[in-house]
């Protein structure tokens, strides 16, 4: 109570291959649906406290990643963020987000539990304009004003990021594998209503 009462959390980390045994099953025939019904029960224990779980898988094996990814479908009141490593994460963003640099330091911070919806969705799907400005706030600490869905307010967020981005250091790009800027503008300039 008291942790709600002030607006904290705890983050679950949890690193897994995918084989959640428990130790009474451990040598028996368990079915790997029994498996994954005792794990979503567990997590749903979870739903309506002040928990953020972050998944942090250590395979490439596909049904299982599938099996994680679809987890949320499953638990509707519950903070989950499933990760792969940096790279497949990185490759994931690239496909909706191009003009993102995902540094290693924000595939850190997700996987230390660092809660915000966008991170959620940053590798789901395309950003829109009022979410890509919200994420600039939180990345550069400063909060862009006006309507970025305006055309030349668009241009004028778009310059301010230049600005910010020359007081900032460069980060390595795992895509590039060279060292670049957290946002690259001339994609955010091609971006459509």
């Amino acid at each position: 109570p008291e942790l709600e009462r002030n607006g904290g959390k705890v983050c679950l980390v949890i690193a897994t291959d995918g084989c959640n045994y428990n130790v009474e099953n451990v040598g028996l025939e368990v079915k790997e649906a029994e498996r994954q019904h005792e794990l979503i029960q567990a997590l749903k224990s979870l739903e309506g406290l002040p928990v953020v779980v972050v998944i942090r898988l250590c395979t490439n094996y596909r049904p299982v990643v599938d099996f994680y990814n679809d987890l949320d479908q499953h638990l509707e009141g519950l903070a989950l963020d499933v990760l792969d490593d940096h790279k497949a994460e990185a490759e994931e963003v690239y496909e909706h987000n191009p003009w993102l640099n995902y540094a290693l330091i924000l595939h850190r911070m997700r996987e230390m539990g660092q809660e915000s919806r966008l991170f959620d969705i940053i590798d789901e799907r395309p950003l829109a304009k009022e979410e890509i400005r919200q994420f600039c706030s939180m990345l550069f600490g400063i909060d862009f004003h006006g309507d970025v869905n305006d055309n030349s307010e668009w241009e004028e967020f778009i310059q301010e990021i230049n600005h910010l981005q020359e007081l900032e250091k460069m980060q390595w790009n795992p895509k590039s594998k060279t060292m670049a800027p957290w946002i690259d503008t001339k994609q955010l300039a091609s971006l459509d209503d």
